[in-house]
């Protein structure tokens, strides 16, 4: 009996590693998006402290100076939350790249799945069809063999 070999199993075997890789590097993408949204509900909660600040010494009646430094300090703060609200939207974008990709590679791997279900379906058949004529020749030269005593 024959043993079933894929042609193209070295190539399924990589487009499994590729893929594995890829969602690998999907999941590393959307950690990167968590890490990114702490820090921007971080620099936001950071920049709420600094308003109440700034509001408390409008209201106690600070100088000018310290006035115009802790407004300066919120448009940095601000600057700094659009900043990372901008990476935030970037790593989206990236995420859904590296999602695109992994998706090609699955349709890769599922194509060449397919390509050996169907090698294998054939190779039964093969198999199945020459069992099959070994039995009928069996059973011809026993009848035969059955003849031949009967006609002796």
């Amino acid at each position: 009996m024959a043993v079933f070999r894929f042609r193209y199993e070295r190539l399924l075997r990589l487009s499994l590693q590729r893929e594995r890789q890829q969602a690998y590097v999907v999941g590393r993408k959307m950690a990167e998006i968590v890490a990114q949204r702490r820090e921007v509900e971080r620099l936001k909660t950071e920049w709420e402290r600094g308003r109440r600040q700034w509001l408390a010494q409008v209201r106690r009646g600070a100088s000018a100076a310290e006035l115009l430094a802790g407004s300066q300090w919120l448009a940095k703060a601000r600057d700094r939350i659009e900043a990372s609200t901008k990476r935030l939207r970037e790593l989206h974008g990236e995420l859904e790249a590296e999602r695109a990709r992994l998706v090609e590679l699955v349709k890769r791997r599922r194509t060449y799945e397919k390509l050996k279900e169907r090698a294998r379906q054939r190779f039964d058949e093969q198999e199945r069809k020459a069992e099959q004529a070994m039995l009928d020749e069996i059973a011809s030269i026993s009848d035969w063999r059955r003849r031949m005593e009967a006609e002796q």
